[in-house]
């Protein structure tokens, strides 16, 4: 197993993911998901439009999202290649997940549907260290 630990900085845990071939920092937010878990990531307008642009979303859609209030909502959804990044480096396999247009000032986050496609992983916790490992296979 390969091991990848990031470190909360003032409480919130971030890891770096490609998707489509644009790198970003996401926030690990766990309340971020969907009805059918098949949401991983959520981005900016702009970025969604990149993506776009360049051909790296397929199967695009209009799906429902949960809210930061629970309530649900609609989003611009497609679906896309992503690879995980640890110091800099591929970690673990590429990951077909799908991507969500948050709107104009959405935060770049990364919800528990994404970890849930990464084969033979898991996720340590350690509260006391606030520390989070992600282990792949």
């Amino acid at each position: 197993m390969k091991r990848c630990t990031l470190i909360a900085v003032q409480g919130e845990y971030r890891v770096w993911i490609d998707i489509g071939g644009v790198r970003k920092e996401f926030l690990i937010d766990t309340g971020f998901t969907n009805p059918e878990c098949m949401v991983g990531l959520n981005v900016g307008s702009s970025t969604y439009r990149q993506l776009l642009a360049k051909g790296a979303i397929t199967e695009q859609y209009s799906g429902e999202t949960t809210q930061a209030d629970g309530s649900l909502g609609i989003a611009t959804i497609g679906k896309v290649e992503t690879q995980l990044f640890y110091v800099g480096k591929p970690f673990g396999k590429k990951v077909i997940t799908y991507v969500a247009d948050g709107g104009e000032y959405a935060e770049d986050l990364v919800g528990v549907c994404f970890f849930h496609q990464l084969e033979g992983g898991r996720i340590i916790w350690d509260f006391t260290r606030q520390t989070m490992s992600i282990e792949v296979s």
